[in-house]
């Protein structure tokens, strides 16, 4: 009976991270392959947790693994999504330039694009990050501070509403 009951408390724990480049002060997005939940959505690179690992530690193996960038350091952390049953940790990484990920089956592609204008339509995840405007403040912060590209995007969900009116505003 206690087995079960820590079971069903259990929350199921993921990470991923955004990787920034020094250079260009533009993020490496990745768009979700055919046949995996939310396909054809542009996202970061993320995974589940394993046992043991900490959240750190799942973004910089799931960074590895799908991209092939062996990161030493450990990134900064940007965000956590935590609902009743899930929790989501969001770290970022700086490189000097950008680079070409490795092709696996995690990924149908990939995108360099400035936090101002990630590519869409974006996986459900990336939209609650990039809503959340502490989120938006620390990684304006980190684009600014690595790159010296001034950084000031609208949180995702006011941007995507201005585009709907625009879009809808061309109709009539």
């Amino acid at each position: 009976m206690t087995r079960e009951i820590s079971r069903r408390k259990r929350k199921k724990k993921a990470a991923g991270c955004l990787v920034l480049s020094r250079r260009t002060g533009r993020f490496l997005f990745c768009r979700r392959p055919a046949g995996a939940p939310a396909a054809g959505k542009w996202s970061l690179w993320a995974g589940k947790t394993e046992q043991g690992e900490n959240p750190s530690e799942t973004a910089r193996r799931e960074l590895c693994e799908e991209t092939g960038l062996e990161i030493i350091e450990f990134p900064e952390h940007v965000h956590r999504m935590t609902t009743s049953a899930f929790q989501f940790d969001t770290f970022c990484v700086v490189v000097d330039d950008e680079f070409m990920p490795k092709r696996t089956a995690e990924s149908d592609g990939y995108a360099w694009a400035p936090l101002e204008g990630v590519p869409t339509p974006v996986h459900w995840g990336l939209e609650k990050l990039l809503s959340d405007k502490r989120a938006i403040s620390i990684l304006s912060k980190v684009v600014e501070r690595e790159s010296g590209r001034p950084c000031a995007p609208e949180p995702f969900g006011k941007l995507r509403k201005s585009r709907i009116r625009a879009r809808q505003s061309r109709m009539k």
